[in-house]
Order: C-alpha cells, then structure tokens, then sequence
C-alpha cells in the first residue's frame, strides 16, 4: 500500500585492500620463486636468481595488487554514481509527491452552527453524537437551490469572479439516491451539468496536469423524503485549481491539498514515514490528526507510532475524531472531510492530517495532507 515509490536500497563499496596482508603474501611467493629457479632453473648467482626468481614473482604480486586496488577504486565510483542516481531519483519522487492542488474557495455547512470551530475548542466542549444523525445547523435554507445560491455567493466572495474560470462541476454521487434534483439545481446555478463521481479517486489525475480553469467539487449529503436518516447533514463546496494557474492569475489560495496516499492500518508507520520524509516535513509541524470510518486499533496505532517518532501531538485530544461529533459516517465521509480540513486550516493557521477509510465497508485506508501554504517547487 502508500505510494509506489520504488525502495532503492544502498550499494554497498567492496572491501578495502589488505595491504599488510597482501604484503606478507609477496614473502612466501618470493621464497617459492627462489626454490623454484635453483632447483627448475639450475641458477648459480644471486644475480640470476634475483632476475629468474623474485623478478617473476613480483610482477605477478604487483599485478595482484593492481587488479585488487582497481577493483576498489571501482566500486568507490559505482558507489558514488549509484548514490547520485539514488538522490536524483529521491528528489523527483518528492517533486512528485510535494504536487499539490490549490483550494482557492471553501465553503461547508454542518450539523454545528460553528462549523469545525465547535470541533476546535476545549476539548470537554466538543459535540459528542457519535449514534445520531442531525440535520443542517443552518435552517434558513429549504432547498437544494437555496443552498448553492448560498454557496455562489460565499465563492464569489473568497475568490471574485470565479464563475468567468470555472470549467467543470465534480458531485458526489450518493447511493441513496436523489441526485437527479441536486444535479439540475446544480445545472440551474453555474449553467454546467456536474460530472459525477463516487470516490476521491477521481481528482488524482488533477495532480499530475497543470490544468487552466477552475474546478468545483460538491458533496451533497442531504436527507430525502422516504428514505432513512441514518447520516448527518451536510454539503460542502470546494474552489481547486492548478498551482501553476492560482500563481500565474494571483488567485489568493485558501490551502494546499495533497496528494491521498493509500494505506494499511497495520503499517501507518511506514505510510507515515514515507508522508513526512517525501513531502519534507517535520513532526513539530504537524498538529491536528483526523480520523473518520476508523476504529479503536487505527487510535491506538497512531498513538503507538506518535510515542515511538517523539510526535508532540497535543494531550488533551491528540486526534480528533470527526464521528464522534457527526455520528454514522457515510459514503461521501472522506471528500466531504477535505473541505472540514480546509475550514480547519483556516481557523487554525496550520497543517491538517485526515486518516479515514475509503468507503465505510471497505478496509482500504487513506490518508491525505492539507497544509496551510502550498509547498515550494
């Protein structure tokens, strides 16, 4: 699981040449080559046996040497050039993974009048309905249409003029149904007919294209007549774009949206580490962790790994627990939980972490990173 990053391991140099043994050696080879000329050579001067005997020996020794001390420069130089390959290849892999979307508006409505400033404070004042599912803390609003002429004009205020840039509308698809009357509405306000998509999956493209325009992502998760109410209210609208097009048109930008990792539950540790050394972060600049569809063992693993890395997370509430305040988590848990990161990020100043699962009846885990400012090429 995580991102397929390839693990290149290190290479290894070749031992270093024994001199002194080596030089030891050349002694039992002289001798041998001495015998060897008196009594093969039949030699009768010191002379004779100097240029029959230990001349031989010692070219043959030295070319020993030589072949010994060349194959260990060798791998000095291998080992170098794989190390500077093995530092470029590490630096495109954080290029890669620090790519990020800008959020240039962000608008939530939630159960909480305060939004996530009620999930921010003291920690005994947090909402605590962890069984219930409540409705829109915001009841002026009667209608689907209401809502995005609500959230038109919440955007235009963040980001002026966005609907000259934007080009395409992104909903998420509910299973309960319902959608038909949420993408006409939708149709009606921005005059562009949303393209549906059930998994968060569907915007990592978008990472790897400077795309121009704007793009926005709703979720809709509203109750419908008939049906049961087993979630929570709640719509969110999100402004993304390019870092590239928010630079180059000056559009003020709210925050930086990461890349979603995949994961495993059992190695957080390694997802974690991999997050942090290819995003080039520090652990004393991540604060707030947030954790939807999780359970008991997803906590305890966060918390084993925070005490092992020396993680200063905070002592009174060191992660947040978004359905413990918004009860039963749906489908839309995780798109919808980026836009609380990003109303976070702006109440706090600083980095968000969200952990959560896919889909509630799946095991695949994901994780991403909303940071106050977009990282630097």
């Amino acid at each position: 699981m995580g991102w397929k990053i390839p693990d290149i391991p290190d290479k290894k140099e070749a031992p270093k040449p024994n001199y002194r043994l080596r030089g030891i050696l050349f002694i039992p080879m002289a001798v041998a080559g001495i015998f060897f000329s008196l009594f093969t050579l039949n030699v009768t001067s010191y002379f004779e046996v100097m240029i029959y005997g230990i001349l031989p020996v010692g070219l043959l020794w030295m070319c020993f040497m030589g072949v010994s001390i060349n194959r260990y420069q060798q791998s000095l130089n291998d080992v170098l050039i794989w190390n500077e390959e093995k530092e470029i290849t590490k630096k495109h892999w954080q290029r890669w993974s620090r790519r990020q979307l800008a959020i240039v508006g962000n608008v939530i409505f939630t159960p909480e009048q305060k939004g996530m400033g009620a999930l921010l404070g003291e920690p005994e004042n947090v909402p605590a309905y962890p069984c219930k599912a409540r409705p829109l803390a915001d009841v002026t609003h009667h209608s689907v249409a209401s809502l995005l002429a609500d959230i038109h004009v919440r955007l235009e205020e963040q980001c002026s003029d966005y609907h000259h840039m934007l080009h395409a509308v992104y909903l998420f698809s509910s299973s309960t149904g319902g959608d038909e009357k949420t993408e006409y509405a939708v149709f009606q306000q921005w005059g562009l007919f949303p393209e549906p998509f059930t998994s968060i999956d569907a915007i990592s493209p978008l990472f790897d294209n400077d795309f121009d325009g704007l793009i926005l992502v709703l979720c809709a998760q509203l109750w419908q007549e008939g049906n049961e109410k087993r979630e929570s209210e709640f719509v969110s609208a999100q402004l993304i774009s390019s870092s590239l097009f928010a630079q180059q048109n000056s559009i003020p930008v709210f925050a930086g949206l990461g890349r979603v990792m995949p994961l495993d539950p059992e190695g957080i540790a390694y997802n974690m580490d991999i997050l942090l050394e290819y995003n080039q972060l520090q652990f004393n600049e991540l604060h707030h962790v947030w954790v939807t569809q999780t359970d008991e063992t997803l906590v305890a693993n966060i918390m084993q790994y925070a005490d092992q890395r020396q993680w200063q997370l905070p002592k009174r509430l060191p992660v947040h627990l978004i359905d413990h305040s918004f009860g039963p988590a749906s489908d839309m848990a995780f798109p919808l939980a980026l836009a609380m990161l990003t109303d976070a990020v702006n109440i706090t100043g600083q980095d968000q972490l969200i952990i959560g699962r896919t889909l509630p009846q799946t095991k695949t885990m994901q994780l991403c990173l909303i940071t106050e400012k977009l990282f630097s090429e």
